[in-house]
């Protein structure tokens, strides 16, 4: 019989200063040994908090009051010392550059190992296989600064290994990867399964992991709402599991229409031999000859590393192009126009969220400060107005920034990966309502590996 790796009973987590309603409330689960578990439902419905109390996480780094039993590898997690059970649980999270704390790759997979006191040949050794186990050998060198998405990614899985733990906690570990990426990702976890680990994933992304999948979790509200196997999810109707948040079950190509619907319009945003990059010296992508239509929705797309947020940053005004011009109907666009008039989402909204409230974050530099409640009570996010965005979900985040965009009374929005680490019911949200703003005038371009996303609300398609 396999014994418990995770058990948990009647278990509740609010956190501290705030008065929103509980964060987890009466749950009951156990995840057995070598399971590979999967934890679903919509954004802010309690995933990362769950994944969190079984790592450790909370109540030791992360403040909160929890009740009843939590017992992780038999370790009562409210009451162990998050260090006595670390190195057997493994955690990797949305946005890998919260967890690096080397500056290459090598030294990287090396620190969990130096921490312990490990012998300087076996660290060699142990990095090695490592790096060669997931094809990390030829970016043992690199700087961690030069890697792209999905390769910080690996690195961040890989690193988490260093130590052998028997368990493995990943927190929407693909949204922001394109599909070669979430293919070597599915490949490393397909791995640590054949060697016996348990695995626990929060996720909307389906149709990567279902594979791998043992069982299936569903949360709303902070509740657990449902135990299913992957047969059973299988099973259950589109609309049905659409309404869990779920995500596509299938891969899906990006519709053929999209890519050749050519526009012509001449408020157009157009680029002529553009050069862009960033420093003094690394020049990304040169002589990029690109059309951004004026109406409907675009979606800006291409391999991780290619480029993309380099470009959108300079379309803002936030780099310098390195060559070439940025144009509307013939006329070169200076840099301080394009930061008067765009607004920037970034994929990392970390780097955005600068005030102690989401009510605060939203009317800062608001142009349309009157309409605040109205925004977050469209983006479900009324219900968490006065906590602190640092205690938010991703996908959460992501909505406070979009409402701030919406706020600034600016006219070109440009989305860096805004799907990434939302439900389907808030995808469509998110999808509604840039139509809504495309129908209002707003320029709008979204980068995105999402292809639901890009099949089911967008108009065009520009890739790089």
């Amino acid at each position: 019989m396999k014994s418990s790796v995770y058990e948990g009973k009647n278990v509740t987590v609010n956190y501290l200063n705030t008065q929103a309603t509980p964060a987890l409330e009466g749950l009951d689960m156990t995840i057995e040994a070598g399971e590979c578990v999967l934890l679903t439902g919509i954004s802010g419905s309690g995933k990362s908090t769950l994944t969190q109390v079984i790592n450790g996480l909370i109540p030791h780094y992360l403040p909160a009051v929890v009740s009843g039993e939590s017992y992780t590898l038999g370790y009562a997690t409210t009451e162990t010392p998050i260090e006595t059970y670390v190195g057997e649980v493994g955690s990797v999270f949305q946005n890998p550059k919260s967890q690096h704390f080397a500056t290459t790759v090598r030294s990287e997979l090396a620190f969990p190992l130096e921490n312990i006191g490990t012998d300087v040949e076996e660290i060699e050794q142990q990095v090695a296989f490592v790096a060669e186990r997931f094809h990390l050998t030829s970016l043992l060198e690199r700087s961690i600064f030069d890697l792209s998405g999905g390769e910080k990614q690996r690195l961040a899985i890989a690193t988490a290994t260093i130590l052998k733990p028997s368990v493995y906690v990943f927190d929407e570990i693909t949204a922001n990867l394109d599909e070669e990426s979430v293919q070597q990702i599915y490949e490393m976890l397909r791995q640590l399964k054949a060697d016996g680990a348990t695995i626990i994933l929060a996720e909307h992304r389906l149709a990567w992991v279902m594979p791998l999948v043992d069982r299936v979790f569903t949360l709303e509200a902070g509740k657990l709402t449902h135990q299913l196997s992957p047969q059973e999810l299988w099973n259950l109707s589109r609309e049905k599991r659409q309404s869990f948040g779920l995500r596509t079950l299938q891969q899906k190509n990006i519709l053929d229409h999209l890519l050749v619907n050519q526009v012509d319009n001449e408020e157009d945003i157009v680029t002529k031999r553009l050069s862009i990059g960033y420093g003094d010296h690394h020049k990304i992508k040169s002589y990029l000859n690109l059309r951004f239509p004026r109406y409907g929705i675009t979606a800006l797309t291409g391999a991780n590393g290619q480029g993309k947020t380099t470009l959108v940053k300079t379309l803002v005004g936030l780099l310098p192009e390195r060559g070439g011009t940025i144009e509307i109907n013939h006329q070169v666009i200076s840099t301080r126009e394009r930061l008067d008039n765009a607004f920037l989402v970034m994929q990392d909204v970390n780097y955005q969220l600068v005030s102690n409230s989401v009510w605060n974050e939203v009317r800062l530099g608001a142009k349309y400060p009157q309409k605040a409640e109205e925004i977050l009570d469209w983006l479900n996010l009324s219900t968490v107005k006065h906590r602190h965005p640092a205690s938010l979900s991703g996908g959460q985040k992501q909505r406070v920034m979009i409402a701030s965009a919406i706020l600034s009374g600016k006219k070109w929005l440009i989305f860096d990966e805004p799907t990434s680490g939302l439900d389907y019911y808030h995808m469509t949200q998110f999808g509604q309502l840039l139509d809504y703003l495309a129908k209002k005038g707003f320029r709008l371009l979204v980068v995105t590996h999402d292809v639901e996303f890009i099949n089911t609300w967008c108009d065009h398609v520009v890739q790089i």
